[in-house]
C-alpha cells in the first residue's frame, strides 16, 4: 500500500484552519528556503495530523504555548481564528487567557488581549463555553428555575432516551431532568460532574467531579452518562448512555 505523503496531509490540516491555508503557510515562510516544507509536510503532516488528540484540543494546546512563550501576536491571531474553527467557542479560549495568566505570567497575556480578542470581538456579544451553558443548565433545573433553563434550549431542542425515545420541546427536557438526575438540590459549589469532551459535555449525575477508587482499586465507573451537545450559547441536544458491568457504552 502506497503511504500518504505528508505533504498533502498538512496541507489539508492547513486548509482546514484557514481558506488557502497551505499556500498562506507558505507565503509567510517564502523568506527562508524548507521553512514552508518543514510546517506543511512535518509539523502539520505529521505532528498534527496524529490521532492522539483531536483538532479542538490541539489547537488549546497551540494557543496556550504561544501565550506562554510571548511576542507571538500573529500566529496568536491565526491559532485564533483556526481555535474557532475546530470548534472551540470563543468563551473558551478567553478562558485560556484567564487561565494562562499565573503560569505564563499577567504581562504575556496583556500584551495578547488585542491579537486574540481582536478576533472574538466584544466579550458582550461572545457566547459562553458549552461547559458552562451545560452547568448552568444543570444547577438551574436542580433549584427549580425551569424558566430560565428553557431558556437556555435551542426551540428544537432534543433528549435522546431508551426510555421515552426521541424527546423535543424545553418543557419535556427539563421534565426529564426534573424527575431524574436533577431531582435534589446540587452542591454550590464548582463540583458538578461535568467535563468536556470532543464533541460535547459529559454529565454524570450521581458521581463527584474526582471520582473515589472502588474496593479493587479502580475509579468506579457512572452508570448513566449524559452527552450534552451546546453552541452559541444554546444547549441543541442531550443523550442518555447507560454502561454495562463490562464497560460497553450504549444509547438508552
Amino acid at each position: 500500500m502506497d503511504q500518504i505523503d505528508p505533504a498533502e496531509v498538512g496541507q489539508y490540516e492547513l486548509d482546514l484552519i484557514h481558506p488557502q491555508g497551505a499556500s498562506v503557510a507558505r507565503q509567510l515562510c517564502a523568506p527562508v528556503p524548507g521553512l514552508g516544507d518543514y510546517l506543511i509536510g512535518d509539523i502539520y503532516g505529521k505532528i498534527y495530523a496524529r490521532p492522539g488528540l483531536d483538532r479542538r484540543s490541539r489547537q488549546l494546546i497551540i494557543l496556550s504555548t504561544l501565550l506562554a512563550l510571548g511576542g507571538c501576536e500573529t500566529p496568536l491571531r491565526l491559532h485564533t481564528k483556526a481555535a474557532l474553527r475546530a470548534g472551540l467557542a470563543s468563551g473558551e479560549i478567553r478562558e485560556v487567557l484567564l487561565q494562562a495568566a499565573p503560569y505564563a505570567g499577567l504581562p504575556r497575556v496583556l500584551s495578547a488581549l488585542d491579537a486574540v480578542c481582536g478576533i472574538l470581538g466584544d466579550e458582550t456579544t461572545s457566547p459562553p463555553a458549552p461547559l458552562a451553558v451545560v452547568a448552568q443548565f444543570i444547577r438551574l433545573v436542580s433549584a427549580g428555575e425551569t424558566r430560565q433553563a428553557s431558556a437556555l434550549l435551542t426551540p428544537n431542542a432534543t433528549l435522546r432516551s431508551g426510555e421515552a425515545g426521541v424527546v423535543k420541546g424545553a418543557d419535556a427536557i427539563i421534565a426529564h431532568f426534573e424527575s431524574g438526575p436533577c431531582d435534589t438540590p446540587l452542591p454550590g459549589d464548582d463540583s458538578l460532574p461535568l467535563c468536556a469532551v470532543p464533541g460535547g459535555c459529559l454529565f454524570t449525575p450521581g458521581m463527584s467531579s474526582s471520582p473515589e477508587p472502588s474496593l479493587n482499586g479502580q475509579p468506579e465507573l457512572p452508570t448513566v452518562v449524559y452527552l450534552f451537545k451546546a453552541v452559541k450559547g444554546k444547549i441543541l441536544e442531550a443523550t442518555r448512555y447507560s454502561c454495562s458491568s463490562m464497560g460497553d457504552w450504549t444509547s438508552i
